[in-house]
């Protein structure tokens, strides 16, 4: 609160940000995205809704639109982020309607 409140500048390190019922992490600049099924981007409305059958990892500084995915490239990365993220929201997740545990590959 101190924070939105402009009283301190120092935060959390972590975030996780949902949107319904799917979840992601903030990690300074990076951005971990889970995987999620259904449909990358509402056609009628051309809307990306961040959906993808694989995870996602982006750097916010550099990319601030989310365009390249960096999960394949930064293996490393994306599993600290995914041992942060199940950390914070537990190991057993709710993705698209049922609890799934992360995969830890």
């Amino acid at each position: 609160l101190n924070v939105l409140l402009g009283k301190t500048g120092e935060g959390r390190d972590n975030l996780i940000i949902e949107a319904g019922t799917r979840t992601a992490l903030r990690s300074g600049d990076l951005a971990m995205i889970p995987p999620y099924s259904g449909p990358a981007v509402l056609k009628k409305v051309n809307i990306e809704l961040g959906r993808s059958s694989e995870y996602q990892l982006y750097d916010l500084s550099q990319d601030m639109g989310q365009n390249i995915n960096l999960a394949k490239h930064c293996p490393d990365t994306l599993n600290v982020l995914k041992k942060i993220y199940e950390a914070i929201i537990g190991e057993d997740i709710y993705h698209d309607g049922e609890a799934k545990t992360i995969d830890k590959k």
